[in-house]
């Protein structure tokens, strides 16, 4: 058995591979039976065990070859002797390959033949069942960085003050260097900043490095989001490149509990999408709609809570025309009571 193709190229053991924009889309993995006895080999079954972070392409395999509890069988009712067989098998990454770093190479892990056959024994034709297993990786070695893990020395930042930005990286299988990590900021949902740029100047196989990198929050923020970006220069062709983005909100001192609240359209018909934005995460929120008299008329019970951009959308056909009022209720991180009221036109 060997590889011999990497997304339509022929793939050459003395280079590193490369793939294409989503990975490892498509291998080719030749397998070769051949006979060498005296006597018919009959009921050939080859059973290949894909490695962890493979799969085999179930939408292209040929036929008589299937996938059973995530093993590849083909199956090949005779082999003659003197004869040889050669299949060629798709493979592609598993649907969660890039969910960690490439720490195993294996494309396929090992494979069974087996089969029924004769040999003579005393002068006679004695029939048996034969396994030949073959547990000889076929690997495929490849570049790969990802995030593990990122971290920050505050639990929430001041507009204007200073954040330390901590990121583990690990490495996967073929050592590199001069690896960048790029630190950006999200200002307020809109302006996108370079905060800054690090150089690990070695990553050996299979290991792990810390950076941490101190960066400004512009006065202006009312919602802060940052995230790392490993090789963004693409200097590096790895196994996956969706694992080099990682990112996270953080809370903001100082500001409103809720700030942006608008919403379209308004004067509305039968619905309207209220947006808003939570600079800190805020528990238990409702919304709940009153008519000019104060009674209820609507609620929206679990609206989105979390630190961001949120929208939520109030449906109500049956109410007349009218003004209308809706209330955003709940617990701000320091535990306050909170409300906000804004109001609404019906046509």
């Amino acid at each position: 058995k060997k590889l011999v193709e990497v997304d339509g190229a022929p793939y050459d053991a003395g280079a590193l591979p490369c793939f294409g924009a989503d990975g490892a889309d498509r291998l080719l993995v030749s397998f070769t039976l051949s006979n060498q006895g005296s006597s018919v080999a009959e009921n050939v079954l080859l059973r290949i065990q894909p490695g962890p972070r493979f799969a085999a392409d179930e939408d292209a395999l040929p036929p008589g070859v299937s996938v059973a509890s995530g093993a590849v069988e083909a199956v090949c009712p005779t082999i003659l002797p003197g004869e040889t067989r050669r299949l060629l098998l798709p493979f592609r990454a598993a649907d969660d390959a890039c969910a960690r770093v490439y720490d195993s190479t294996d494309v396929v892990a090992s494979m069974t033949a087996t089969y029924d056959g004769g040999y003579a024994l005393s002068g006679k034709l004695v029939k048996d069942r034969f396994t030949v297993p073959d547990e000889r990786a076929i690997d495929l070695p490849a570049h790969d960085f990802a995030i593990r893990r990122l971290l920050t020395s505050r639990s929430e930042v001041c507009p204007g003050g200073t954040v330390t930005l901590y990121l583990e990286v690990e490495n996967g299988p073929v050592a590199a260097t001069a690896v960048t990590a790029a630190y950006y900021g999200i200002i307020n949902g809109t302006d996108t900043l370079l905060l800054a740029e690090q150089q690990i100047d070695a990553l050996a196989a299979f290991s792990t490095a810390v950076l941490s990198a101190t960066v400004d929050v512009p006065e202006e923020a009312q919602r802060f989001e940052y995230f790392v970006q490993l090789d963004p220069d693409a200097a590096y062709d790895e196994f996956c490149e969706s694992n080099n983005v990682g990112g996270m909100q953080l809370p903001v001192a100082g500001r409103e509990w809720i700030l942006d609240v608008a919403s379209h359209p308004n004067p509305m018909h039968n619905e309207t999408t209220i947006r808003y934005t939570l600079p800190r995460e805020t528990r238990g929120l409702t919304l709940a709609v009153y008519d000019l008299d104060g009674r209820e008329v609507g609620r929206v019970a679990s609206p989105p809570g979390g630190i961001g951009a949120n929208s939520v959308v109030w449906r109500n056909g049956t109410l007349p025309a009218g003004t209308y009022f809706y209330t955003f209720h709940g617990t701000d991180a320091d535990g306050e009571d909170v409300r906000f009221t804004g109001r609404v036109v019906k046509l």
